[in-house]
This record gives structure tokens, sequence and C-alpha cells, in this order.
């Protein structure tokens, strides 16, 4: 087959879940050496839909068609034998095995007679699969000691060569990545595509469907709305495809700049952060960026009383405050909203209710210890309503709860703390386009009321619209700082990528 033509054609897909239609006369195509985005919110039918192509859910009508062959019964092994590979979020690896051990994983190389494992063989085949795609990694070393988007790369070219497949859906591959991360992603895929690989990418982020993709299908409840080339697509109108309605992803404030609210001074966090200082006025959103491992995150929790700071003074309108653990922040109106929701912001067995009330629960009890039930839930459904949090009720799941879902509980309960300053880790990572508008308008409504946010953030795009300033976190202190206006998405990611000139 040659670039442009069909290799995978989706035609009249539907699929019931129960009462629940998922998708419905969905079709769907993707050409040969293309780069094809899938995009919609959470429950828009995404993961459905590359499911059902892999094989992992039955369909209840329509054809999928693979290379100009209609495929009677879509199971794994038959996609798999038509060249087809699936590379999840969660990558499925054996992280104590070499790389080399990774790449021929039950197609080991024997020896001819004695059907041992052919060491040699093996290396030496991984040494030439790796230098082929340009991955100067040593098939000799574990797994689990490269980074991520190293893992990813070394996966992609199992199923590539090792498995011979010439089509890759990609789900959601850069969540776990920074920017840095994600521009080598980007290029091996690049590279893959120029020799005629073609992919599925499927993402929250619409910034890489444009920077990446060449057309891209929109799904909403369950539907294709649209599919176009991306260069003949605005940011606006793939977002309005997705939501069904007008939205301004980043929303405007009217939020009045004062004086310093809260000051950190010679904080230093064993071995990442050295004599830092930060100010924060009252209404502002200050965003700090920088490299995996530079110290965004222990910076946070170590002021929050998270984590222990070898040294640091915290002053909060002029009078310092001592916090040691997480409820002496709370008690003086200092929270953090974790990067991970999932492992340290919900206990996801417990309702709903219960997570938005944990952080201040005790202010609901009665001289007798008891909850006040009544007032309980009047606050928790003023939370549902105010944050728009899409829920059976109260007393659902934490964990059964979508992503922006999870996220807003998250918020509801540090802002029903009564907080002065909110540190934010990658508040929207892994929502979806609704969800993140929904996450900024509390934002600005909280700085609009003479609150202070720090943002954390590995979204270059959130920064720039979202913080009145930027400090750049490098070899443990600030080296450099922008204001609103002052630099650009492509000029603050090319600081990352690259550092400082001079």
């Amino acid at each position: 087959m040659k670039n442009g033509d069909k290799v995978i054609e989706l035609f009249g897909i539907y699929k019931r879940f129960g009462t629940a239609q998922v998708l419905t006369d969905v079709n769907f195509e993707l050409r040969k050496g293309e780069i094809h985005g899938l995009v919609g919110e959470n429950g828009a039918g995404k993961s459905t839909l590359m499911n059902i192509l892999f094989g992992l859910v039955k369909y209840d009508l329509g054809n999928v068609i693979v290379k100009d062959k209609l495929i009677n019964n879509v199971t794994t092994s038959a996609i798999k034998q038509s060249g087809v590979a699936l590379i999840p979020q969660k990558l499925q690896t054996a992280p104590n095995l070499s790389v080399a051990e990774n790449l021929f994983i039950g197609i080991w190389p024997q020896h001819k007679y004695s059907k041992l494992v052919n060491w040699k063989m093996m290396y030496d085949q991984a040494a030439e699969l790796l230098d082929k795609v340009n991955l100067s990694i040593d098939p000799k070393q574990s797994m689990g000691s490269l980074s991520y988007v190293d893992q990813q790369m070394v996966v992609i070219s199992k199923m590539l060569f090792a498995e011979q497949a010439d089509i890759v859906l990609l789900d959601e591959p850069t969540a776990p990545l920074v920017q840095q991360e994600v521009d080598l992603l980007f290029e091996f895929i690049l590279s893959l595509q120029r020799e005629g690989y073609s992919f599925i990418y499927v993402s929250h982020f619409l910034n890489e469907v444009f920077d990446l993709c060449n057309r891209v299908t929109v799904l909403r409840d369950g539907k294709v709305v649209f599919t176009k080339h991306t260069k003949e697509l605005t940011m606006s109108e793939l977002i309005t495809g997705m939501v069904g309605e007008d939205v301004e992803l980043y929303p405007k404030r009217d939020a009045e700049i004062g004086e310093n609210l809260f000051e950190v001074k010679n904080l230093t966090v064993n071995p990442l952060i050295n004599n830092l200082d930060i100010s924060l006025r009252q209404g502002e959103i200050l965003g700090i960026a920088g490299r995996k491992g530079s110290g965004r995150t222990e910076l946070a929790r170590a002021i929050c009383g998270l984590d222990v700071k070898e040294s640091g003074d915290l002053y909060l309108k002029g009078e310092k405050i001592i916090i040691k653990q997480v409820q002496d922040g709370l008690n003086q109106g200092i929270g953090y909203l974790t990067e991970d929701r999932i492992r340290w912001g919900l206990v996801g067995c417990r309702s709903l209710k219960e997570n938005a009330t944990i952080t201040f629960i005790n202010k609901l009890a009665n001289h007798f210890g008891l909850i006040k039930i009544n007032q309980e839930n009047e606050i928790v459904k003023g939370f549902i309503e105010t944050y728009d949090i899409r829920t059976t009720g109260p007393n659902q799941s934490a964990k059964n709860l979508s992503g922006g879902n999870q996220q807003k509980v998250v918020i509801a309960k540090l802002l029903g703390s009564n907080l002065k300053v909110l540190f934010l880790d990658d508040p929207t990572f892994g929502v979806d386009v609704k969800a993140k508008t929904h996450v900024y308008r509390i934002m600005n409504n909280f700085v609009e009321r003479g609150n202070s946010i720090i943002l954390i953030s590995s979204d270059i795009y959130e920064l720039i619209e979202m913080c009145d300033r930027i400090h750049i976190l490098e070899n443990g202190n600030f080296n450099r700082s922008f204001n609103r206006g002052e630099i650009t998405e492509k000029q603050l990611q090319e600081v990352l990528t690259h550092g400082f000139n001079g």
C-alpha cells in the first residue's frame, strides 16, 4: 500500500452498554503515513472505539476493515496479525528485565539445536533495532532504569519491529511527560511517520493535536461531529465541536493585584531547593515552571507541610506562621492540591460527600463529636452546584467519578476550608477541555475574592494564559521571571527545553 491509502476503515459502529448507547453510527478512517487525532470529552466514546478496533470490546453493529480486508471476527489476535498495535496510557513492561528482553519477550532468539535463548543474537538484534530508530539506549540496561518517554519509545519499537506492526494506537501518550520529553516523543513519532507508519493519536492536550496530527476526528456523545484537516481548523472550532457550544478555554478575569499576601524566605529542601524566596501578591496567580525533577512539587509540598524542609520562614500578611503538617496550613488558610489526585487527593472507596468535607469535618461536629448531617448535606449540595460536579448524588463513590469531576471534588474540599493561598500542582492533568475551563473559572473566582494562587504546571499554554507572573525554577532557585505578556508559549517551551541563553 502507498501513502494516502486507507489502512483502517470503521463503518457504522454501534455499541451499547446496558441501557447506555455509547457509540452511534461511527465512521472513522486512517490513511497510511498519517497521524490522525481522536478527541472528545470524557465519556465521548474514544476509548470504547479504540477498544473495539483492537478487539478488546465487541461491537453491536458495523464493519471493521484493515488494509482492505473485512475482519468478521475482530479479536486482539486477528488485529495484531493485521499489523495493528495498541500502546496504552499505562505501559505494560517488565522493569527488572533488560531492554533487549523487553523487546523480544515471548519471541526470544534461540540456538538452533538446544532451543536455549541466544543472548548474543538477542542483544545484537536489539542494538540493531534501537539504532534503526535512532534510540541511544543500551539494550542491556534494565527497562525500569529508563525514563518514561524512553520506555514508551522502546515499547513502540517493539510493536513495530519485533511484532511487525505498522499501525499504532496511542492512548494519551504524553500524560505523564514534561515538555522536553513530549518533544522527544514527537520527534520519534514523526520520524516513523516519514517511514510510512500510521498512528491514531488520542489526547486531551489539544495543542498537541495541532502540533502533531494531520487530521482530527471529534466524538461527542458517541457520535462523530466532524473529521477535518488540522490546518483547516482553529482551536475554537475544535473545542466547540467537542463540547457542543462556544467555550472560552481560558476565561478572562478581573482581579486587582494588591500588596504581598504570602512570602517564603530562604526555603531549602534537600537536595533540590536552595535558599529560595517567593513573594505572592493578593489577587495574583503566580506560575512556577521547571523541568522534570527541578523541585516544583517538592517546593509546594514542603511549604504546605507534607514534606520536611531544611530551612525556610513563612509569612502571611506580614506575620510569621509555622506549618509543620498539612492541618497547620489549612488552619492558617494555606492549602495544596496534589498532582496525583488518585493516590493522594481522594479516598476512592469513600463517597463524594465524605471526600468533599474531610478537610473541615471537625467544624461540622456538635459538642458530642457527632457530625451535623443536615449541615454537611447542604454544604455538599452547594459544592455540587457551584463546581458543576457531574454525579449520581453525594453518596456516589469518588473512584467512580470521571477525572474532571474527581478534580472538582479535590478543589471543593480545599476551598471549603476558607483558604487564602492555594498551591495548585498540575490541576488540569488528565481532564477534558470542559472540565479544564471550569477549573480555570474556579481559579479566577478564588483570586477575584482577594485570595492568591501558586500554579505549578507542565502545561505551558496554561501558564502563559492564566498567570500574572511566571518563575522559572532551575538549579534550586528562580533564575528568571516573566510578567504577563513578556514571554510567548514558544519562548517558554524553548527555555524549558534548552535552558537559558547566557
